[in-house]
Formats: structure tokens, sequence, C-alpha cells
């Protein structure tokens, strides 16, 4: 009974290995809001960066020592719809694991409570909306790239929204990776209160999965597998996306 629970107090540090960052969340909003939605509801916990220590997203598509491994991909409908599938199974694991966590163990300091495994499961996406608030406030700062008048605000929205990020050229200009523009004190502030959030989280749920009872060595290891493949989900689609973006980043600043 005290080894799972040391599993299950390490759970959240764990999962926060496996899980986005709040910077890569962020750099997603701008292109897939939707996908990145799903995602931060689909990762149990996140990678925060340090508290008030502004980690500018865009620096994720400066890469010089190395281009993106991925090249244009065909088949980008299919990748995109199944993108959408794994989400929603990573949140539907993620909701589904909690609930029966919460009911076939006992809290200790809550013995009547069944509901807070859950709670906890749920609560990244609070982590994530200052990060993405905080982003959105930087980009307004930045030139935006001319569209042609006849592509609609609403049309490009959705057209981003379903391309996969490495067959989408048009939607993060240049300006946008340009090391000229400062982030500004709003930006700095949403995302330390983003990191804090994330630090209070993983402290909740060290607390919540630590004082859980009448649950086994192999319970606990089997939990937490079935956390780490929802995070595991969520960073494989992350990462297609973000090497995507290192793709196409390249070619936009060579037209310039």
């Amino acid at each position: 009974m005290a080894a799972a629970s040391v599993l299950l107090g390490l759970t959240p540090t764990i999962l926060a290995k496996l899980g986005p960052t709040i910077a890569e969340i962020a750099l997603l909003s701008s292109r897939r809001p939707l996908l990145s939605l799903l995602l931060s509801m689909g990762a149990p916990v996140t990678c925060s960066s340090r508290f008030l220590q502004f980690e500018n997203p865009v620096d994720l598509l400066r890469r010089p020592e190395r281009t993106g491994i991925l090249k244009p991909l065909r088949f980008a409908i299919a990748i995109s719809f199944f993108q959408y599938v794994f989400a929603m199974l990573a949140i539907i694991n993620l909701i589904a694991t909690s609930v029966e966590l919460g009911r076939k163990t006992v809290l200790s300091w809550r013995c009547s409570i069944s509901w807070l495994p859950l709670m906890w499961a749920i609560t990244p996406i609070a982590c994530y909306a200052p990060a993405v608030l905080s982003f959105q406030i930087y980009r307004r700062k930045v030139p935006s790239c001319p569209h042609t008048i006849e592509d609609s605000a609403l049309r490009r929205a959705v057209r981003c929204e379903f391309t996969i990020s490495a067959n989408n050229r048009n939607t993060m200009h240049i300006a946008e990776v340009s090391k000229q523009v400062h982030p500004g004190a709003w930006s700095i502030f949403l995302q330390s209160t983003s990191s804090l959030f994330v630090i209070l989280q993983i402290v909740f749920g060290t607390a919540v999965f630590s004082s859980l009872l009448y649950i086994g060595v192999e319970d606990a290891t089997v939990l937490l597998l079935r956390y780490a493949t929802s995070a595991f989900l969520c960073r494989l689609i992350m990462y297609l996306e973000l090497e995507g973006m290192i793709l196409v980043a390249p070619d936009q600043e060579g037209n310039r």
C-alpha cells in the first residue's frame, strides 16, 4: 500500500514530462484553436516553463541546428481527421480513468468525495488558458500578413483549422517569428500565471493521488499507464504539428 502511494504521488510529476508544454499549446492555438483546445483537455498535466521566465512560443520555430524532419504530407485530410479522433480518445480515456479511480478508491482526507480525481483531470485547460491569451496579446503587436480581399476571415479560419501544419503555408507570417518584438508586461504576467497554475495543479494532484486508499501497486501501475496513454497521444499530435510548423517557417522566411 505504501509503495502504491509513492507511485501515485509521483504520477502527476511523471505525466508532466509527457504532455505538451504551455508554449506549444499557445503556438498551436494561433493556427488550429479547436485542436489545441482538445489537446489541452486530453493531456492530464502540462509541462510548465520556469515561473516568471517568459518562453516565447515562436522560439519553438527557431531551430538553427536542424530543419524540421517532416515533408509536406499526402493524405493530409485523413491525417487531420485522425488527429481529432486521437485527441477525443485521449479525452475519453482521461475522463473514464478519473471517474473509475474516484469510484473504486477512497481519499483519506475526504472520504465522502469521489470526484476529486476527475476535478484534477479537467484542470489543465485552466492552466493553458492564460498562456494562450498571453500569446494572442503578443501577436497583436506583430504586423500581420496581408490577405486577399476575396478570402474571408471565416474561410481562412476554417481552412487553417483543418489543415495540418506541414501543408499550411499561409498562417504564420515571418514577422511573427521576429526577435525584434518585445512580449510586453501583460504577456509575461499571463504566461507566469499559467506556470503558477501548473505548479498548483501538480501539487494538488500529488496530494490527491498519494492519499488514495485501497489500491495496490499493480493497479497503480495500470492507472499510470492509462493516464500516460492520453498524455502520449496529445504529445504525438503536438509533435507532428510542431514539426510541420518548423518545416514551413523557413519557406515563409524565404518568400518574405
